[in-house]
């Protein structure tokens, strides 16, 4: 993403792309475009590792060698382009794979032009709850990171992060993914 969006004025998150190569813990929030779409029952702060990227890309790796191991993982999934319906198909077939037990929380991306003609505006949001019902997890859309419509956040997977709810959703990576 990074030759796609370092050539426009306001294509690069600054702030997180310079902590990400100089190894400080950083943090993003709603000034990143995160909102809360559900909070946990009973948790207002989950930690687990940073893990994820394109939903289409991900579900295409179930059953290969390359299958994602999402156990203790705070999950980060984006796409662009896909249907809130294809969006469903895709997070009920990581349900059905097993891939979501396990997993501590799920912070969705801007989620650019995954959107039915003449639906409501917030049918992406109804598919992702319909289809993540029964999860006690929080679950965060909005984060600008992966395929955006500017300032692309730097995450860095692998890494332990934070997810709270609190006052406003935020996420904290809190180790560096490179050192000094």
């Amino acid at each position: 993403m990074l030759a796609a969006d370092s050539y426009l004025p306001d294509g690069i998150h600054l702030d997180s792309f310079r902590a990400a190569l100089s190894g400080e813990p950083y943090s993003v929030s709603s000034a990143e475009g995160l909102r809360v779409l559900k909070p946990a029952a009973a948790q207002e702060k989950v930690q687990g590792t940073l893990y994820g990227g394109c939903l289409s890309i991900f579900v295409s790796l179930l059953g290969t060698p390359w299958e994602p191991a999402t156990e203790n993982k705070l999950l980060f999934l984006e796409d662009t382009g896909v249907k809130p319906y294809q969006i469903d198909r895709m997070l009920w077939q990581l349900r059905a794979a097993g891939k979501l037990a396990g997993v501590c929380g799920i912070i969705f991306g801007e989620m650019v032009d995954c959107i039915s003609p003449g639906a409501a505006p917030d049918l992406i949001d109804r598919a992702i709850l319909n289809a993540l019902d029964g999860l006690d997890i929080p679950i965060v859309i909005g984060l600008r990171s992966g395929h955006v419509s500017r300032q692309n956040v730097t995450l860095t997977f692998g890494v332990a992060a934070e997810l709270t709810l609190a006052d406003e959703p935020t996420l904290s990576l809190l180790e560096p993914a490179v050192t000094r």
